[in-house]
């Protein structure tokens, strides 16, 4: 919630306190070619970058 109220400029705030609560060996252990853990992170916070653009941004400027 505080990532989507201070979202700004395509910057997540506390992005390393949500990277820190990513489960990448839940990820690895069920993935046949998982990605190293660095690439996994970056993967992460770019498809959080285009949640909180498209669907998340839009809501907020509507209240």
């Amino acid at each position: 919630m505080y990532a989507a109220l201070h979202y700004r400029n395509g910057e997540i705030p506390n992005e390393s306190v949500i990277k820190a609560t990513i489960d990448y060996q839940s990820y690895k252990s069920v993935q046949e070619k998982a990605l190293p853990k660095f690439k996994y992170y970056a993967q992460c916070m770019a498809e959080l970058r285009k949640t909180l653009d498209e669907e998340i941004k839009p809501l907020l400027s509507v209240a």
